[in-house]
């Protein structure tokens, strides 16, 4: 649970139980919403990466958006940007895509987490991708009522950030007290994570499908005439050593065929990143974020 109920009015209780079932759906709707009565100037797409390693408050930018979410994949990062850029008040100016090194190869909608298709974006998109289910309670958002909608913007309107009160990185993080554990256990840690992440380069379909949804997805923003940035965020030295190195090259090579201009950025290759800017392997702490967001103030902003 993520909010105290008994510092809610009690005729909000079951308003504050839905916002607790649904926090993530609730808060990518959010913004959407946002998106649509405030003007922006920047979108943020990705997985946990740009979640976490982008403080979109920070940007030195009239107003960015930051559309990211854990497990989201590149297919929901581009459904994300077409509705932010048709439905948006403003006028985008540059579109940020976080990356991992192993995004090209993942689908949401065909791994361990595909129930959040159905849980977060059937609602916002009508789009489950790939994933087929009869539950019903993965459908549960597809009927919400107003009140509880009403409720969460209310909600995220008044801090428009993932994390917060409410949130902290610290209890989503893979390994819990990371600043305390030994050399030998972030090892550990960091390999673990990486032996998930380096399976899968055994999806080559989902690599080229993926590279045809970059090539849609930067085709769009060039014809918005939206800058695209694709960014990889910063990494632990320790699963830097046993991510896979061959994924970075194929990610370089699949960019460079696309037809378009694409800024890219590795902080990985920056070397400036401290042990007190990560939470666990491969995500940045509250200090590490402002650090990361400093950076692309400095460089494209």
């Amino acid at each position: 649970m993520f909010l105290v109920k008994e510092l809610v009015d009690y005729k909000y209780q079951e308003c504050v139980d839905y916002l607790n079932k649904n926090y993530e759906y609730c808060y990518l709707d959010s913004m959407h919403y946002l998106n649509e009565q405030q003007e922006a100037t920047a979108i943020i797409t990705g997985l946990s990466y740009g979640l976490n390693g982008i403080d979109a408050q920070a940007l030195n930018t009239p107003r960015a958006i930051n559309l990211s979410m854990h497990s989201q994949d590149l297919y929901y990062d581009f459904l994300h940007a077409k509705r932010a850029i048709l439905n948006g008040k403003g006028k985008f100016q540059k579109c940020f895509i976080t990356m991992g090194y192993y995004s090209l190869f993942y689908d949401l909608s065909l791994s361990r987490s595909k129930y959040k298709c159905f849980k977060i974006y059937m609602p916002l998109f009508r789009d489950s991708h790939h994933a087929l289910s009869t539950d019903v309670d993965y459908l549960s958002n597809l009927g919400e009522k107003t009140s509880n909608k009403l409720f969460a913007r209310s909600f995220f309107l008044q801090s428009p950030s993932f994390y917060g009160a409410a949130v902290q990185r610290e209890w989503i993080a893979a390994a819990s007290n990371w600043q305390q554990l030994s050399p030998q256990q972030k090892a550990e840690s960091a390999f673990s994570l990486t032996c998930k992440h380096n399976k899968h380069i055994l999806h080559p379909k989902t690599l080229k499908d993926n590279i045809l949804i970059m090539n849609q997805y930067i085709s769009f923003l060039e014809h918005h005439d939206i800058q695209p940035i694709v960014l990889v965020l910063p990494f632990t030295k320790e699963y830097m050593t046993f991510i896979r190195k061959e994924y970075k090259e194929i990610l370089l090579h699949s960019l460079e065929l696309l037809p378009y201009r694409i800024d890219f950025l590795d902080m990985n290759d920056l070397d400036i990143f401290d042990e007190e800017d990560f939470v666990d392997a491969d995500h940045l702490s509250d200090c590490g974020a402002l650090k990361a967001t400093h950076i692309i103030n400095d460089i494209f902003l």
